[in-house]
């Protein structure tokens, strides 16, 4: 019983530090990519930067549980394991995003100009592929900082089983 708040503080630590990572990435992502002459508008926009903190936080929190729950396990395998769910937390919160953007954009093009009769499928569709087309660039550009931030992610998770002493009893 006493491990639940234990697990719950754990939960949160990892969430906190999935948001703040992912946010710090995207935005050193958009000084990167974006000149000062470019259109930043969506990049920019709040809720673009509150659904990157907010997804990173949900996916991180969710796949480094996985590494708490298990027993104890040397610390490079655990620190390998979390480089690898780190690059995957990192593409889920991307792709997540990407498919968010598609079903807004579809949502604010039905009733306008370029409806053209087509359903609600074919435009979400028509959408997907012209995100996902420069989607796949970032994803690709974002693989190593995410192996990287899964590294930091492991270091955190063999933290938190030591303060904790979780991995004896979850």
């Amino acid at each position: 019983m006493t491990n639940k708040p234990n697990r719950l503080m754990s939960a949160l630590a990892l969430f906190i530090y999935g948001s703040i990572i992912h946010l710090l990435l995207f935005r050193l992502y958009v000084r990167w990519a974006y000149r000062s002459s470019s259109n930043r508008s969506f990049v920019d926009h709040p809720l673009t930067n509150g659904a990157i903190t907010l997804l990173g936080g949900v996916f991180v929190a969710l796949l480094m549980l996985r590494l708490l729950r298990k027993g104890r396990g040397k610390t490079f395998l655990v620190i390998f394991k979390a480089a690898a769910l780190g690059a995957v937390a990192t593409l889920l919160t991307l792709q997540t995003l990407l498919v968010l953007t598609g079903l807004w954009l579809t949502l604010h093009t039905m009733g306008g100009p370029y409806h053209d009769g087509l359903t609600l499928p074919g435009m979400f569709f028509l959408s997907m592929v012209d995100i996902e087309t420069y989607g796949l660039v970032v994803m690709f550009q974002s693989i190593p900082f995410a192996l990287g931030q899964g590294v930091l992610g492991g270091a955190l998770v063999v933290w938190l089983r030591k303060f904790f002493q979780l991995s004896q009893a979850c």
